[in-house]
């Protein structure tokens, strides 16, 4: 799932057929969650979503798999969708065995995907990074043993321009993060969780100060089917800050996704043993030292499975869930998706982005234009990246900030003369200028502007 950026949202992920086949599902909704459009992409195999991001021509990159197209067994597989759902290009990514991709982060000059490929070595999964350009070309791969890190499962940028990777052991007994560089060098990985326990990584987010929250589940060896989920804060050089493990009174718990709140700590969406259907959908809220603010459940009319797989931070700073309902016992193709939202906390509040500038230039003329980011609330916000991106007959794009976080205290704001990457024998036409911020990978404000070079 990923906010848009005119506040709805892209969710991806696959369709059922009667032959048991799965297709790529894409739904486009506006800023209330009301449908807007659907595009179904497959083959003669089976293809999934396992991530997606918005992008700044208005459309999305999904990363997943498919075993329709590629080079045989399944493969990763990269799609870009424009802003109506029409499929823009498509790559695949591995060999005749087995390759998937599991998480998807875009960077400033393309995007980074992992997963796991039996490609490289028969009969095992190392995990891999790939980078590619904003055209899906791969400029370079990186594989880390199963000893390592296994089976990766989500992954977020850090704040010296690489990438944090949560998974597990080969053996299951603990979390494993791995953090690399810019191009893919491991700098350090470390294990979470505890010594009689089967820890299995599940997601990731960046918090404020270079750190990361990290989300997992957790079960004893001699007591598999009570899992719990289970937090670690830790900094920059994976140094844990705290651990906690979150009790249940209804049986086994399961995080899937995890997202850093506006206002501190993280919100986890799941499943697990609920009052209700005994597999019910699962949303938490932990504050920034773990501790639980609150849990909710979340059920279908049937005592099939439901579940919680995706969430979004909505542009009033509240919080949208994606997942699905089972469909009635007996019809294993009646599972119905779901999104709902949650207002925003109280005191909830983000920082604006502005911008001023012209509504049409000569080709040839330099434009140069001011961005500037406004702090609205009762206390301080920051942000520590900041993206210029246009789109149109020519699209370009680069970073305007990205390294420690930039404070803002209440009323105070920020600005500076931005100059487009736009050269001066750009093709004529109607061009979209965005400017967004972001804290610890995640969006936090954006705006954009139309102009015509003539």
């Amino acid at each position: 799932m990923a906010a848009a950026d005119d506040g709805g949202y892209f969710i991806a992920g696959y369709q059922r057929l009667y032959s048991g086949a799965r297709d790529l599902w894409l739904i486009r909704t506006n800023a209330a969650g009301e449908f807007l459009w659907e595009t179904v992409t497959g083959g003669d195999g089976s293809e999934s979503a396992s991530a997606v991001v918005a992008t700044s021509d208005g459309g999305c990159v999904i990363a997943g798999r498919t075993d329709s197209f590629g080079f045989g067994g399944h493969d990763g597989w990269l799609v870009r969708f424009d802003r109506e759902g029409r499929e823009v290009w498509s790559r695949t990514y591995g060999d005749t065995e087995l390759d998937n991709f599991s998480a998807l982060v875009e960077t400033g000059d393309g995007f980074c995907i992992t997963g796991y490929t039996q490609s490289e070595e028969p009969g095992e999964r190392p995990s891999w990074l790939i980078h590619t350009d904003a055209d899906g070309n791969e400029r370079w791969r990186r594989l880390y043993e199963p000893e390592s890190i296994y089976l990766p499962q989500k992954m977020c940028s850090t704040d010296d321009g690489g990438w944090a990777i949560v998974g597990s052991e080969l053996s299951r007994e603990d979390c494993v993060v791995l953090r690399v560089d810019s191009e893919g060098e491991p700098i350090w990985e470390h294990r979470y969780g505890e010594s009689d326990q089967l820890d299995t990584g599940k997601s990731i987010v960046r918090d404020e100060e270079g750190g990361f929250f990290v989300a997992f589940h957790s079960k004893k060896s001699e007591d598999p089917k009570e899992p719990r989920i289970c937090l670690v804060r830790i900094d920059g050089e994976g140094n844990q800050q705290f651990f906690q493990r979150y009790e249940s009174i209804w049986g086994s718990e399961f995080p899937t996704f995890m997202q850093r709140s506006p206002n501190g700590g993280v919100f986890i969406a799941g499943h697990g043993d609920g009052p209700q259907w005994g597999n019910d959908a699962l949303v938490y809220r932990m504050d920034a030292n773990g501790d639980s603010l609150w849990k909710q459940w979340h059920w279908g009319p049937t005592e099939a499975r439901d579940f919680a797989y995706a969430t979004a931070i909505a542009r009033d700073s509240g919080w949208v869930v994606a997942g699905s309902f089972g469909g009635y016992p007996g019809e294993p193709y009646g599972d119905q998706g779901w999104l709902l939202k949650y207002e925003p906390e109280a005191g909830a509040c983000h920082l604006n982005v502005s911008t001023e500038a012209p509504d049409r230039i000569a080709r040839g003329e330099t434009l140069i234009f001011q961005a500037k980011a406004t702090n609205p609330c009762a206390e301080s916000r920051s942000f520590d990246e900041a993206t210029l991106r246009v789109s149109g007959p020519a699209s370009y794009e680069r970073s305007l900030f990205h390294g420690g976080a930039l404070g803002l205290e209440p009323g105070s704001s920020v600005a500076a003369n931005v100059e487009p990457p736009v050269p001066p024998g750009a093709p004529l036409g109607h061009y979209t200028v965005a400017v967004s911020v972001f804290l610890g990978g995640n969006p936090v404000d954006a705006n954009s502007f139309a102009i015509e070079v003539f």
